[in-house]
């Protein structure tokens, strides 16, 4: 039905008399913009338009929207965009090249008017060929070095698929040892604290996980699947897929910071018992060790290598430790208030204020700023699976590409006080005030609501 709108419309225009415009059209198929580490461009977006061709005939044309992420400027880059099935066959490949000077943090939007240097026709409504790859093959460097794409492509997306029939009129599918990947973990409750459990495409939970504490104040998954609570008194619980109950407490990690990295390292901290960083190696309290700092939520955050990041709010440093070791090994000079750190999956660094409304992104593995972000009042942040910082702010969220200063876009809904991305593309802020979790799937919004008081939320693996 969507393809004979796009269709009508510019047969209208070519019967009419109508100079050439593009119409937009929505697509139906996904799209596959991961790129390869190191990678000096970040692919955010990639829109497909119909126009007329001539004598009832149109053509597709396709556009991309990138940003330069390397940090110095950029004087060619060919990109490679090709239809594929759902297992990664190609269908059609074609090529974009663009030459000229790329400062960085540059953002290009593609668009048939724009000169279509970042465009190119392409048959896109192939039903067979439903996913469209977006791949940097080549970039040369303003000083005449270059960067080459590996000769072997990414592997295919292993998409999570909606349970059936309406998660409106039907019971959701379980949460389980077999059953976890992609489920959304939801903590709430001003007095009695629960985790609701949502399996992807639904809106009723799967579980809700009654909680002997007045405050879930963080979540997060291992990449097991179990799910690690902080609470505010009853210290850190650990829940595994499909329990009903927690299996077991470390009594003495109660606060409101919680961080679990990619290697199963946990790290708590908090406004409650002695006040430091507590790191957990693999998620066990054998061979724990503590950390100075004054932290607050969303304070803690692992490198993909491991590293810790500390955020003393009352410190104007802040503190990366190296993995497993209680010695620092980088600091930072932020401006006093940062409360939040993260990490992109390449290791960029981002510390934010709240109170100076000011976020910074660093250079992984160094002190060297990349660029600086100010002006909205964010109240959470996280990084998307195509390397997009997020800001949660109290009318909806804004997306950056990587090394920009200015957002692409606003997806607009409730306060965003919370956040958390998948790596299939959905995004999740929690509303606290409003009690509901607004999921934003490309041009989708989907609201979970009836959860009092929302105060984290996270992605299963």
């Amino acid at each position: 039905m969507i393809r004979r709108i796009g269709s009508i419309l510019a047969l209208f225009a070519l019967v009419c008399g109508v100079p050439v415009a593009s119409a937009q059209e929505k697509p139906a198929y996904s799209f596959d913009l991961r790129q390869f580490p190191g990678a000096p461009v970040s692919v955010t977006d990639f829109k497909s338009y119909t126009e007329p061709g001539g004598m009832f005939k149109f053509q597709h044309i396709v556009c991309l929207t990138y940003t330069i992420r390397a940090s110095q400027p950029v004087t060619s880059l060919r990109f490679a965009v090709s239809s594929r099935d759902a297992a990664g066959k190609e269908y059609q490949r074609l090529a974009i090249a663009r030459d000229g000077t790329f400062p960085p943090g540059e953002l290009h939007v593609g668009h048939p008017l724009n000169g279509r240097k970042d465009c190119v026709e392409m048959n896109v409504l192939r039903e067979d060929a439903p996913v469209i790859a977006v791949r940097l093959l080549s970039a040369t460097y303003a000083d005449g070095t270059t960067w080459t794409a590996p000769e072997t492509d990414l592997p295919p997306i292993a998409r999570a698929v909606a349970a059936t029939p309406s998660p409106l009129t039907a019971s959701p599918p379980a949460w389980s040892a077999s059953s976890h990947a992609h489920y959304l973990a939801v903590a709430y409750g001003r007095q009695d604290a629960h985790v609701a459990i949502f399996a992807p495409g639904q809106t009723v939970p799967s579980s809700v996980i009654a909680l002997n504490d007045c405050c879930a104040m963080g979540v997060a998954f291992d990449a097991a699947g179990n799910l690690f609570v902080e609470t505010s008194r009853d210290g850190l619980l650990v829940v595994p897929p499909g329990a009903t109950a927690p299996s077991r407490r470390i009594p003495g990690a109660a606060g409101t910071a919680l961080a679990v990295g990619a290697n199963g390292d946990v790290a708590t901290a908090g406004d409650s018992g002695d006040m430091k960083v507590h790191v957990y190696p693999g998620g066990a309290e054998m061979g724990s060790y503590p950390l100075p700092g004054i932290v607050t939520r969303g304070g803690l955050a692992f490198a993909p290598n491991g590293d810790l990041a500390v955020a003393d709010s009352t410190s104007t440093t802040l503190k990366v430790y190296a993995h497993g070791s209680a010695t620092t090994s980088r600091t930072y000079t932020v401006p006093v208030g940062t409360t939040l750190v993260g990490f992109d999956s390449e290791g960029h660094l981002a510390a934010a204020s709240t109170r100076g409304r000011t976020i910074t992104l660093f250079e992984p593995s160094t002190a060297v700023k990349q660029t600086s972000i100010q002006g909205i009042a964010l109240q959470a942040f996280t990084f998307d699976v195509h390397g997009r910082l997020l800001l949660g702010a109290s009318d909806g969220v804004y997306p950056f590409g990587v090394g920009g200063s200015a957002p692409e876009r606003r997806l607009t809904g409730p306060p965003a006080n919370s956040l958390a991305a998948d790596t299939n593309g959905v995004i999740a802020a929690g509303d606290f005030t409003g009690g509901r979790v607004a999921l934003y799937d490309g041009e989708t919004r989907t609201v979970i609501a009836g959860l009092d008081g929302v105060r984290a939320v996270a992605f299963s693996p």
